[in-house]
């Protein structure tokens, strides 16, 4: 069997840390360049054995965090940036009421790992210690924004992994894309709650099917056994979506790499009729709430909740 058409698989892991806030807080509609940022700060001075010697040049490159994290430049398929082995994925604050917190709140960050990276998650939690004792964002300058990592818990494990600065592995575990069950109803509701930095929405099925297959392929691609991912995209293009709710957004980037201060995103709600849906793309549709789908994955955009209309 040629490897091309042996069946894609990748390990991952997701679930998500509570962090509770030690001070005050101030908080952007959209922080996920804002974390993205600051994981940088701290996971390369937790991880990093030789600051003096060039990324591209260091010789612990291939299995080193930040190095795929953030200098890989090149892809091991195709001519896009590859993608990330980590993700955080900030809940997206649209009410201003959310974003002014006070000392005590909550909040859910959520995370996903893909294959030998996922070993690195006793680092996550050290670099989400680290960016709550300086805090995140403006405010951190004027001593908000500062939290405590609370509790880590895989999605599928019943136990948290991390509680009370205690670290319990047996309660982190990995799956794989085979795990993945086919959507059985026939009308889904699909929410995106982080912004979508596609071209636009509501989307076609096709589209929907393209943009998560193509995340998928590129983390298999990278992390995983570099095979197959079924289910096909092109005849669904005139299955169009229902908004239930769409909104087009325009974000501040925070960001030290790039120039541009602002992109355009959405949020929303579109309902689908998936009754002429193979089990292939139903597998592809589910897949899509571990995945997520469209661009700028890195900064925890494009996830989704998928809902039950039957």
């Amino acid at each position: 069997m040629r490897a091309s058409r042996m069946p894609g698989d990748i390990d991952f892991t997701k679930g998500e840390f509570t962090l509770r806030f030690v001070s005050e807080g101030e908080l952007y509609e959209w922080m996920g360049s804002t974390f993205r940022g600051a994981m940088g700060r701290s996971i390369k001075g937790i991880i990093c054995q030789d600051t003096e010697t060039d990324c591209h040049s260091c010789k612990r490159n291939e299995t080193c965090l930040y190095f795929h994290l953030y200098e890989r430049k090149e892809a091991n398929r195709g001519h896009s940036p590859p993608q990330r082995p980590a993700i955080l994925i900030p809940p997206y604050l649209g009410n201003r009421r959310d974003r002014i917190v006070d000392r005590d709140t909550e909040l859910k960050l959520g995370f996903l790992t893909f294959g030998k990276f996922s070993k690195y998650i006793p680092h996550l939690i050290l670099s989400l210690q680290t960016m709550g004792r300086f805090g995140i964002g403006d405010a951190r300058h004027i001593g908000k924004n500062r939290f405590e990592v609370v509790e880590g818990r895989v999605s599928w494990e019943e136990e948290p992994f991390f509680k009370d600065d205690c670290l319990n592995l047996s309660n982190f575990s990995s799956r794989s894309l085979k795990d993945i069950k086919p959507i059985n109803s026939d009308r889904i509701r699909v929410k995106f709650i982080t912004p979508f930095g596609g071209k636009q929405l509501p989307l076609t099925m096709g589209r929907y099917l393209f943009y998560t297959k193509l995340r998928i392929v590129r983390s298999v691609n990278e992390y995983g056994n570099g095979g197959y991912v079924p289910g096909e995209y092109k005849p669904w293009e005139k299955v169009v979506g229902r908004p239930a709710i769409v909104r087009r957004k325009i974000f501040r980037r925070r960001s030290s790499r790039s120039d541009k201060d602002r992109f355009e995103a959405y949020l929303g709600e579109i309902d689908f009729d998936i009754s002429t849906l193979g089990e292939a793309e139903r597998w592809l549709l589910a897949s899509s709430e571990i995945f997520g789908l469209g661009p700028n994955s890195s900064f925890g955009m494009g996830f989704v909740k998928i809902t039950d209309l039957d």
